[in-house]
């Protein structure tokens, strides 16, 4: 339902989005003395409508056929003899090739007047929510946890680090960016929308004014698709479903719009729980929503890998301050976290691959602080150390096979003295060692 108040006129739309039957309403209101104000004609998209019925309510020239008497100091509303008078119908212009409908108001509409007329929108049936509805677990069967970080998730500062600083997250007008550039941005916002029923919200303005949103979806993935054919598959997915979206009239936009990112969004959530432990995938809401910030928080940076000649997803520190560049990767942070959000959730190779990357920095037995992409490492924590061999345990202990980790050779950064080289300089990382050995690990 929509209404919408212009000066004396409120307008009502109610619609069945499954039936694509509604009514719309108009009121002229006399709260306020006669003017000569004038409602615009109104469209209607894709819309066919008919006249119902219109009658004004006007003082009756009938006289009451009882006085009121009042005694002195009473204080009573007397009655006011009334009369429905009907009205001509409405105007109505159908246009066959937009299937828009223009409704013209009579040239005697008076305060005190209602109309009613029936609508119908011919686009808008169980065929188009079945479609809304369909193939999205199909769409995400491909993902990998990578992916879905990709499309949903992305704060601003990750965003315009895949895009060179073109992107950022959407900016909805009258309320202002969204946390992030993927369809978890939107669903925070729908999420009380919709809980609400507030048409009035800013997003559903927007959503009815264009198609911007719709447009800005699918097109953002786009720098992702490049390098992963799932993410060309669901945005794919999307892209069909909004383009159908945009086919109904603009006012049932953020109905259709609501119901596609909350069915992608669950699609996308399915697909991530279920390549991770078993014990997640039956527990509560809440453990399940915990372990999501495993994908949340790891994903892949092109300024922020964490090994100096590939590109590997990195775990951020903390979003969003901490999230791109040499501040998105912390020794401390990441081995704090390693144990919750990529051991408990099955993520064991990301977990193997933070081990091995902050271990090819190891120098004088510390662990950097900031890793700088092994680059441009910062050794000012002196406890990042002991939180890092802790996770070694942890990998050992929880990890199926997990102590082989201990015979990985790993590739050390610097020499064993206290000679300092740049990551490029043909004597970094030429030593090879096992993670055993006992330059790197005390027995």
């Amino acid at each position: 339902m929509h209404v919408h108040h212009e000066g004396q006129f409120i307008t009502v739309h109610r619609t069945n989005a499954k039936t694509g039957r509604g009514y719309f309403l108009i009121a002229r209101t006399k709260f306020y003395p006669d003017g000569d104000q004038s409602l615009a004609p109104i469209t209607l998209h894709g819309t066919q409508i008919k006249n119902d019925f219109a009658y004004t309510l006007s003082k009756s020239s009938l006289q009451p056929k009882e006085t009121i008497t009042l005694t002195k100091g009473e204080k009573k509303i007397e009655p006011v003899h009334v009369e429905l008078t009907k009205l001509k119908p409405f105007e109505i212009d159908y246009d066959e090739k937009t299937q828009n409908s223009t409704i013209s108001l009579p040239e005697y509409f008076p305060q005190g007047s209602i109309a009613v007329l029936s609508t119908f929108v011919k686009n808008c049936d169980d065929e188009l929510d079945d479609f809304l509805r369909s193939g999205a677990l199909e769409a995400a069967q491909n993902l990998n946890l990578i992916d879905i970080n990709a499309i949903l998730y992305k704060c601003e500062s990750e965003e315009r680090d895949a895009s060179a600083g073109m992107d950022g997250c959407y900016d909805i007008p009258n309320y202002g960016h969204l946390v992030y550039a993927g369809i978890q941005g939107f669903i925070s916002v729908l999420r009380d929308v919709i809980l609400n029923n507030d048409l009035a919200h800013p997003i559903a303005n927007h959503l009815r004014d264009g198609t911007w949103a719709l447009d800005f979806i699918p097109r953002r993935l786009e720098k992702y698709a490049k390098n992963s054919e799932a993410i060309k598959e669901f945005q794919a997915w999307l892209e069909s479903r909004f383009d159908a979206v945009k086919k109904v009239p603009y006012f049932l936009v953020p109905r259709y719009f609501a119901l596609t990112i909350g069915i992608a969004y669950e699609a996308l959530r399915f697909q991530a729980l279920s390549l991770m432990s078993p014990r997640i995938q039956h527990s509560t809401v809440f453990v399940q929503s915990l372990a999501m910030c495993s994908v949340q928080m790891i994903g892949l940076m092109n300024s922020a890998s964490i090994d100096p000649f590939t590109t590997i997803p990195s775990m951020a520190a903390g979003l969003p301050h901490f999230s791109y560049d040499f501040m998105r990767c912390w020794g401390r942070d990441v081995f704090i976290s390693v144990r919750g959000l990529l051991l408990a959730t099955n993520r064991f190779e990301e977990a193997k691959q933070h081990i091995l990357r902050f271990a090819m920095t190891l120098k004088h037995g510390l662990i950097p602080n900031l890793l700088g992409s092994g680059k441009e490492p910062r050794y000012n924590a002196r406890d990042a150390v002991w939180f890092f061999l802790q996770c070694i345990q942890d990998y050992v202990h929880l990890v199926p096979g997990g102590e082989s980790i201990l015979d990985e050779k790993v590739k050390r950064r610097f020499p064993l003295d206290d000679t300092y080289i740049k990551f490029d300089d043909p004597r970094a990382f030429i030593i090879e060692k096992p993670m055993l050995d006992h330059k790197l690990i005390h027995k």
